[in-house]
């Protein structure tokens, strides 16, 4: 509950610290008040009883007055003197016969003699020889009396007294304003005070009790501090917690929410305001600076993402971005348009292989100078990655700027080699050109232009092509055929045919090579189409395992008729690329129980046009592992003789468009062909022969080993072992076999 705001946590402490406060304060003010309360009380007490005690002395004094007064008369004149006495209540002398007489005063009446046997105390008091001066209290019927005595002469005394009854005690509680209590001994509960002694030895104590007005008052004030301070007590958290809002807690909110600001989408950083010198506007500075720091960081951090590090032009990001910025302003401005030029380098691999990827960089570098030299001013210019470059135009609506530019730039580029470190480098370009259509996005966009670059490259490169929607229907197309090929791949719908290789020299069959089908609705998809498909998906890689698969169990039936008849199969670059190829095939061929130099692999010579370390040693673990190979469409690619010196190769296989020239009587090529090939104890197979002129011209020049539709096209396995079987024996001479076959999906003898 309390780790969520520092505000929530510091007025929750600041209210526990007031509450034990107040408890606290409040029980020790409600201490101190009752011990002031109980002082105040007893003090109280104190001076009524020192009223008291003052009141009584001035009686005592009254009465010694009146008694040296009456002693001084004489006896015969007493009577009258107390007569006038209002002070006195009672007196008591020795008449001059030494007897001793009383006399008592009522209000109303005249002072009466009565004998001392009436007041037995006082006949203890008459009999008693001692002397008593000065003032005494005699009780009388637990009735305090005060009393004076004085002696007279002729050893005489007298004795006058004033008892404190119902109405000299409620005259006397008027004067002091409190209740009395007067007793012999000391009362234990109330404060009390000794006044005089008794003649029978019992003293006087006067005692009050607390004055109910006083303890009423007391009582009321207690109650009311004692309220009082929980108030206090909360004016004075809400003061401290008012001082904490406006001197801390605001401050730190502010803060806290200008620290936030930065992370709610894209809003520029806060600057923390500096009020003073206070530790706050210290964090303030400190914030603004860090601030200012992010913000540099921010900008060029936005900047490094959006541009190439090599060129520093804008990357694929800046480009998506300035897309989606201006699209929606196009159609606002239908007068304008948006054309996107891709420009990819060709074959730049060579570049990179031949002088190094460092230098590689540089020539890039170079491009990007040349680009941004051949590009309008308001042209963008961005490094997709790699070798791509695009260039992004705002032009009028029918304008033919794009395709200016492009030619602008192959023109360049062919005419004027970059120079680096005085080394010429020639590069070449494909270029596709895509204009903004209304409801394109970036990404179509970018899509499209992208379709006419590989369109342009598909047309032998240096080229640029506007992108059209045939094109994206031709993409269309290519994606259903991927996912269609997919399916017989996993469905197992491909099939494997046979065509054979006849030595012409005895009819004899020497080799078959096995090739794939795809059957689709009424007929078959040309291998021209899906080869090529396979091999850019990759899918290349799993169906020339299954058509090996295939090959080696069919090969034992094959050999029925034929046991020295050997298997040909065409492996491709992705193939060859992969480790594990060669323990692969190893293991197919044992689980078939064919001996390994009866399967031949067929290889395209392009494959060794580049100086590739691995495919030449995947070659030689071939050849190790007791294989043939043969190199398949000699004379077409661009490799060198010399590769021949160094590839453990056994059979070159000349390509039909060279035996196709022996129809026209140009004879030069084969021959070149079969001089290479006896100089290098090589057999050669001539593919593609489909005429008897052409089979006669071949073995006039030496060439036995035949493969073409004069001899047999391709067949399916149940149809190869029928063949088979019907020629399963050598003859001479040379059969000419033109056994009808059924047709043959493929137009032109594929290699696989």
């Amino acid at each position: 509950m309390l780790s969520g705001s520092l505000r929530k946590r510091a007025y929750f402490y600041l209210l526990m610290i007031t509450l034990l406060a107040g408890i606290l304060g409040w029980g020790i003010t409600a201490r101190l008040l009752e011990r002031s309360s109980q002082q105040l009380l007893v003090d109280q007490q104190q001076r009524v009883l020192q009223r008291t005690d003052d009141l009584l002395g001035n009686e005592l004094r009254q009465l010694a007055t009146e008694a040296k007064r009456l002693a001084m008369a004489e006896a015969a004149a007493r009577q009258p003197l107390l007569q006038g006495a209002s002070k006195i209540r009672f007196a008591l002398w020795r008449d001059s016969a030494g007897h001793p007489q009383f006399g008592f005063l009522r209000e109303g009446e005249r002072v009466r003699a009565m004998h001392a046997r009436d007041w037995p105390w006082l006949l203890s008091f008459s009999a008693s020889s001692r002397l008593l001066s000065g003032p005494h209290i005699i009780w009388q019927d637990a009735l305090p009396v005060l009393t004076q005595q004085i002696p007279t002469g002729n050893d005489g005394w007298l004795l006058i007294g004033q008892p404190l009854d119902a109405t000299a005690r409620t005259a006397l509680e008027r004067s002091v304003g409190a209740a009395l209590l007067f007793s012999p001994t000391r009362p234990v509960a109330q404060p009390s005070r000794r006044l005089l002694s008794s003649a029978s030895g019992a003293p006087l104590f006067v005692s009050t009790g607390p004055d109910p007005l006083l303890q009423q008052w007391l009582t009321e004030r207690n109650r009311t501090l004692l309220l009082a301070i929980p108030l206090l007590a909360a004016l004075l958290c809400a003061a401290v917690a008012l001082l904490i809002e406006r001197l801390i807690l605001r401050r730190l909110t502010q803060l806290s929410r200008l620290a936030i600001a930065p992370g709610k989408g894209s809003a520029p950083l806060p600057r923390w305001p500096v009020r003073g010198s206070d530790e706050f506007d210290t964090l303030a500075l400190s914030l603004n600076a860090m601030a200012d720091q992010l913000r540099h960081s921010q900008h060029r951090l936005f900047d490094e993402v959006r541009r190439d590090g090599l060129t520093r032009l804008g990357n694929r990001k800046l480009l998506i971005e300035l897309l989606d910025r201006h699209i929606p302003a196009l159609q606002e401005t239908p007068q304008l348009t948006l054309a996107l030029l891709l420009v990819d380098l060709d074959e730049f691999k060579v570049v990179n292989d031949s002088l190094g990827h460092e230098r590689g960089d540089r020539v890039l570098a170079l491009v990007a100078e040349r680009l941004m030299n051949l590009a309008r001013g308001s042209d963008s210019l961005f490094r997709l990655g790699g070798d791509e470059f695009a260039i992004l135009c705002l032009l009028p609506r029918q304008s033919q700027g794009a395709e200016r530019l492009a030619e602008r730039v192959l023109q360049d580029m062919d005419h004027h080699p970059l120079l680096l470190d005085n080394t010429a480098v020639q590069l070449s370009a494909s270029i596709g050109v895509a204009y903004y259509q209304p409801a394109l996005s970036s990404s179509e966009l970018l899509r499209n232009a992208d379709l006419a670059m590989y369109e342009a490259k598909r047309l032998g490169r240096r080229h640029y092509r506007i992108y059209s929607d045939a094109m994206h229907h031709s993409v269309s197309e290519r994606l259903h055929a991927e996912q269609a090929l997919r399916q017989a791949l996993h469905e197992q719908q491909l099939e494997v045919w046979f065509q054979p290789i006849l030595d012409t020299r005895d009819g004899s069959v020497v080799m078959v090579e096995a090739l794939v089908r795809w059957p689709r609705g009424q007929g078959y998809v040309p291998p021209s189409d899906f080869i090529a498909l396979a091999e850019e998906t990759g899918l290349i890689i799993p169906m020339g395992i299954w058509i090996a698969r295939q090959a080696l169990r069919a090969l034992p039936a094959l050999r029925e008729h034929w046991p020295e008849l050997n298997l040909n199969i065409n492996l491709s670059v992705l193939q060859l690329m992969q480790p594990d190829l060669v323990p692969r095939l190893c293991t197919l061929v044992n689980e078939c129980a064919v001996p390994h130099s009866a399967v031949h692999f067929e290889l395209t010579e392009s494959l060794f046009a580049e100086q590739n370390e691995f495919l030449v040693n995947q070659l030689r673990q071939l050849s190790d592992a007791g294989f043939k190979v043969h190199l398949d469409d000699f004379g077409t690619g661009y490799s060198s003789l010399e590769r021949l010196l160094t590839l453990p190769v056994d059979t070159l296989k000349l390509d039909r468009s060279f035996t196709q020239t022996l129809e026209r009587g140009d004879e030069r090529l084969v021959k070149a062909v079969l001089l290479i090939s006896q100089e290098m104890e090589m057999q050669v197979i001539a593919e593609g022969v489909e005429t008897e002129k052409g089979m006669q011209r071949l073995q006039a020049l030496g060439c036995h080993l035949m493969q073409g539709y004069l001899f047999a096209k391709p067949m399916p396995l149940p149809e190869i072992r029928e063949w088979l079987a019907r020629h399963g024996a050598p003859r001479s001479p040379p059969p000419m076999v033109r056994v009808p076959q059924r047709p043959d999906p493929a137009l032109n003898p594929p290699s696989h």
